[in-house]
């Protein structure tokens, strides 16, 4: 399984016989054939997911996650992902995590953390 976050997108070539299983984790996905039978778009502003294919003489499909979204796919025969992971992300607009929500659905915020350095209180590096 493989993750694309907030605005990033890629072509993802399938095999023959393979199909592409697309989740996300939060926010939404976008799928579009690129060629082949039935090219044109499989998802817009999608949330959940959805396998597609298999394809019996391949494909490429461009998968693009939403702004502040993390999606995952796979690829195969049977190719399998998951939208309910033990703790799922929350990212801001240029993708990096900013929380976690846990499966019951409590959230933690992520912040910057700092330490003071050594004898110099004054000096403070920033850790994340």
């Amino acid at each position: 399984m493989q993750f694309i976050q907030s605005g990033q997108g890629l072509d993802v070539a399938i095999l023959p016989g393979q199909s592409i299983a697309i989740s996300s984790i939060t926010g939404t996905y976008s799928a579009t054939l690129l060629d082949g039978a039935g090219r044109g778009d499989l998802a817009v502003a999608s949330t959940g997911g959805a396998t597609y294919g298999p394809y019996p003489s391949g494909a490429t499909v461009h998968v693009t996650a939403g702004v502040g979204s993390c999606v995952s796919y796979d690829i195969g025969v049977a190719p399998s992902v998951s939208s309910n992971l033990p703790a799922r992300f929350v990212t801001g607009p240029a993708g990096n995590v900013t929380g976690l929500i846990a499966p019951d659905g409590d959230a933690l915020r992520l912040f910057d953390v700092f330490a003071i350095g050594g004898d110099d209180a004054d000096a403070v590096t920033q850790l994340a």
